[in-house]
């Protein structure tokens, strides 16, 4: 027995594997929804503009609607099918010939169709027919070709618009992504900062006082611990703020022997709001090193905050020196505050360092209260606010020499071969014309056309972009189809001498506005193709700029087994052998200093130089286990 179906294409039969290529009942549905509401503004359409080349008696008008209603038939059919066809059609290098010659079948057999649909309609009808059938199929040919055109930009535009869907889509995962990469960058940055001035103090502390020494190092564990929790999001209630400040305010109390007080004045009201993760540490810390430790006598501390006109606003005030009257140089604590803020809430945040009304400074943190946090390690950020730091997408535009050209030349081959099917239709018809007294006519009418493209394209493109609704999409489009196609009418006959009937006026009316449906179309599809290759070229540069967020990080990253298992070696050692505490303390500085060091960009630690010193910081940490 002979198979005629490979294998491995029956097994996928069976399997069910291709029924995921035909369209679903729901599809089929709503297409032919779509092609039922467009064939009845055609038909709309026709009548109407009969109506007006050839005023009729309201029994008369009810008669030519009805036949076109009959004539347009076809186009109910195969509207969906012609989509569909355009939608799924490639046109790239190397199936563009391929596609090229399918449209020119399909569309040589639609308007075979159409005429003999046509023609059995009207004789029907009882409709003289003057004409014989090849040049009827002539006549008609130029229509049925336009509004072929139309339906192929109709099913390009909502090709191009997935595409532009899915493009729009990954950016957002995307910028959600780099957002929480830069975000956690930033705040990693913190660890290492905190974490190396602690360090310092330990070693000071562990020769004169190892039990105070112990003290900060447990306390440091817990606040790292807290600080490292993955599964907190990058904001947080107040309340919980608060408590990763309680270790570190004991940290510092330890390392200034209790000549350092910290007060919270927090309204109630205020412990829900959400603030970005281990905001208040930073701002604690500048205040406790340019403001109270310069001080010989006990520094104060005082942080408060409150809600005025739906915004948080938290303060953090020191009884110190004041600010410094020349320049200041921020640092990477308030740097990395403001440089957070700004990616989480853009221009709304504010964080301004002014001097106290009596002496010492106060740092203020304003943000929009919010009781819920929008961004999260886990969920993405609000898609229409953009991104600080991310440029919005611009369109990708064609030079507009080229596109004119394009027209130009796609106008000269329709006056060409409008021509060649004037003088076929003579020919038939036993009438000597020639070809160069077809032509100029044909080449008057593609100049007014021509002309008239412009603006047509202009306005097309702007009502693509617009984000009007269908049904004022498709008004729009109306009134400026019968404003053109009018404008075109009068053009013609203003440079016109040929004489032009009732009956000649409605084909061109008809022919006028398949040509506006045809551009428009084409337009809209063009425009959508442009937006998505745009978006799609903003992802990929989101791609790379993620890519670098994640090699940031990964130079930032702190490894807690490393330095939780160093940090619980320190305090054993504290009060054992001070001399051994204080190297590993050392080695462990030295780590956090190669972090540190991103000032230079070219003296960054790789994250080669960064690996070394973590087996270094392991190697002592097991030498002394």
């Amino acid at each position: 027995m002979v198979r005629f179906v490979p294998r491995a294409v029956a097994r996928r039969f069976e399997r069910g594997a291709y029924l995921g290529m035909l369209p679903s009942r729901a599809s089929v549905v709503r297409a032919l929804g779509y092609s039922a509401a467009g064939w009845l503004v055609l038909v709309v359409l026709r009548t109407g503009l009969r109506l007006v080349a050839i005023p009729r008696t309201p029994a008369e008008a009810l008669g030519v609607l009805w036949l076109v209603m009959a004539a347009s038939l076809p186009w109910l059919v195969a509207a969906p099918a012609v989509v569909a066809l355009a939608e799924r059609l490639p046109w790239t290098r190397g199936h563009r010939a391929r596609t090229a010659a399918l449209h020119v079948l399909a569309a040589v057999a639609l308007s075979l169709t159409d005429a003999v649909w046509l023609w059995q309609v009207l004789l029907h009808s009882g409709y003289p027919m003057t004409l014989p059938p090849s040049v009827f199929y002539l006549v008609r040919l130029e229509q049925t070709v336009f509004l072929y055109l139309c339906l192929v930009g109709l099913g390009l535009a909502l090709r191009h618009r997935r595409r532009l869907d899915e493009a729009t889509a990954r950016t957002a995962r995307l910028e959600s992504r780099l957002l929480h990469a830069r975000l956690h960058v930033l705040e990693l940055q913190l660890q290492p900062h905190f974490l190396f001035n602690a360090l310092n103090a330990v070693s000071e502390l562990v020769h004169r006082d190892a039990i105070s020494a112990r003290a900060m190092l447990a306390s440091l564990r817990e606040l790292l611990g807290r600080s490292l929790d993955t599964a907190a999001g990058q904001e947080i209630p107040l309340r919980d703020e608060l408590a990763l400040l309680e270790p570190y305010v004991g940290i510092q109390r330890t390392r200034f022997a209790g000549s350092l007080d910290v007060v919270l004045s927090v309204e109630p009201a205020t412990l829900a709001a959400m603030v970005p993760r281990l905001v208040l540490q930073p701002l604690v810390e500048n205040a406790i090193r340019h403001g109270t430790a310069r001080r010989a006598a006990p520094g104060r501390i005082v942080v408060r905050s409150r809600i005025e006109s739906g915004r948080l606003t938290i303060e953090v005030e020191d009884d110190g020196a004041g600010l410094d009257s020349g320049p200041r140089r921020e640092g990477l604590g308030l740097g990395n505050t403001r440089a957070r803020l700004s990616q989480i809430h853009g221009d709304a945040a504010r964080l301004a360092l002014e001097s106290g009304p009596g002496r010492g400074a106060i740092a203020r943190l304003s943000v929009p209260l919010r009781l819920k946090p929008t961004v999260s390690a886990d969920a993405g950020h609000d898609l229409d606010r953009p991104i600080p730091g991310v440029d919005p997408v611009e369109e990708q535009r064609t030079p507009r020499s080229r596109i004119a050209l394009g027209v130009a030349i796609a106008w000269l081959l329709i006056a060409v071969v409008g021509a060649g099917e004037d003088l076929a239709a003579a020919r038939l018809m036993g009438e000597a014309e020639r070809f160069d007294a077809m032509l100029p006519q044909r080449l008057l009418e593609a100049g007014l056309w021509l002309a008239l493209t412009g603006p047509v394209v202009w306005i097309a493109v702007r009502l693509a972009r617009s984000a009007l609704a269908w049904h004022r999409l498709i008004s729009a489009h109306l009134a400026i189809a019968l404003t053109t196609i009018g404008a075109h009418l009068g053009l013609v006959r203003a440079f016109s001498d040929a004489a032009m009937d009732g009956n000649l006026v409605a084909a061109t009316l008809i022919n006028d506005l398949c040509v506006y449906a045809a551009i428009a179309a084409v337009a809209h599809a063009w425009t959508v193709r442009e937006s998505a290759a745009s978006r799609r070229a903003a992802a990929a540069r989101l791609d790379s700029e993620l890519a670098a967020a994640r090699l940031e990080l990964l130079r930032w990253s702190v490894r807690p087994e490393i330095l939780f298992g160093a940090l619980d070696r320190i305090a054993g050692l504290a009060t054992e052998d001070p001399e051994r505490a204080d190297e590993l303390t050392g080695r462990l500085g030295e780590l956090l200093r190669l972090m540190l060091d991103s000032r230079d960009v070219g003296a960054q630690a790789s994250p080669v130089e960064l690996s070394e010193a973590y087996r270094e910081v392991e190697s002592a940490v097991r030498s002394v286990a």
